[in-house]
């Protein structure tokens, strides 16, 4: 009800298995893919937002699956970086590999995409992030927004009440 009734469209929200993860990031994947395929049959269109973590594994289906129409990135790491210590991927998967392997795919599947599918992408990016570096969640070649804040739970928060016309605009 939250999404129909902040974005006046129908939804599903999806947990991704980051807290209890499956055996693989492929198993992961697979289960969402199921109910991707329930809801094309149906005669849906598939629009994924991907926060945080699940920005990842939005855009790895994205990047595999042309029937997926678009896909926003609020504020997820969707490549590894140069960074060290506490902002550096390594310290962010300390404690789950799973996501470790669905950003490093992502950013290899990044690279597969055309320029048109590129344009499919919206990312959402704070001024600053304590958790998520920037410049590892901005797409060149997607339309990349800043979200006038900081932090990563506020700007979350403040890019899907306050940006839900832009996303809305974006995936209609």
């Amino acid at each position: 009800w939250i999404m129909s009734y902040l974005w006046s469209i129908q939804g599903e929200i999806y947990l991704f298995g980051w807290l209890a993860p499956k055996e693989s990031l492929d198993e992961e994947l697979r289960l969402l893919q199921q109910r991707i395929d329930q809801l094309i049959a149906q005669g849906h269109k598939v629009v994924h937002v991907g926060t945080s973590a699940g920005a990842s594994a939005a855009i790895n289906l994205f990047a595999i699956r042309p029937d997926i129409a678009r896909v926003v990135n609020i504020d997820g790491r969707v490549r590894k970086g140069n960074h060290s210590g506490r902002r550096s991927l390594d310290s962010a998967a300390a404690h789950n590999p799973i996501f470790k392997e669905s950003v490093l795919r992502c950013e290899a599947g990044l690279k597969s995409l055309t320029i048109n599918r590129l344009a499919g992408i919206l990312t959402l990016v704070p001024l600053w992030d304590e958790i998520v570096p920037a410049d590892t969640a901005v797409i060149e070649g997607a339309k990349n927004v800043k979200v006038w804040c900081a932090g990563h739970i506020l700007s979350i928060f403040v890019a899907m009440l306050f940006c839900r016309r832009t996303i809305l605009k974006f995936i209609a």
